[in-house]
């Protein structure tokens, strides 16, 4: 699998781990119901693609600028993308500042998932070595 391909699937699938996550404790959905949470799923998972796209994708391009695609590096980007995520959701109030955390650890999650991911993935030139 070449690097493009592992991280445009990183950026497809990463967003899969928050959207479960919020469905899960979400408090519209019932407890154990796994319709409620697939469905509750696919609805949060819009959310944290369009996140992706928005705020997870120009902090790639510009780390990867860097050079500094690392699992220690991804992991304070993802907590900041997640604290933006809290504070752009609660706009215009700021009411609900204390789900940064909450937000904020799901971003270092899903950062280090796309890590992860994106690993897997080798260059070209270290896939006609390898063949």
């Amino acid at each position: 699998m070449t690097k493009a391909t592992a991280t445009i699937i990183g950026f497809v699938l990463a967003p899969a781990f928050p959207a479960f996550v919020m469905a899960f404790t979400s408090p519209v959905v019932q407890e154990g119901n796994i319709v409620d949470i697939l469905g509750g799923t696919l609805f949060f998972y819009c959310f944290a693609l369009a996140f992706t796209v928005f705020l997870g994708v120009p902090a790639f391009a510009l780390l990867q600028k860097l050079r500094l695609i690392t699992w220690w590096s991804v992991i304070p980007a993802g907590l900041v993308i997640g604290s933006l995520v809290a504070i752009i959701v609660d706009l215009p109030s700021l009411r609900g500042l204390q789900n940064i955390p909450r937000m904020g650890l799901l971003g270092c999650a899903t950062t280090f998932l796309f890590w992860l991911i994106w690993r897997l993935g080798r260059d070209k030139n270290q896939q006609s070595s390898s063949t």
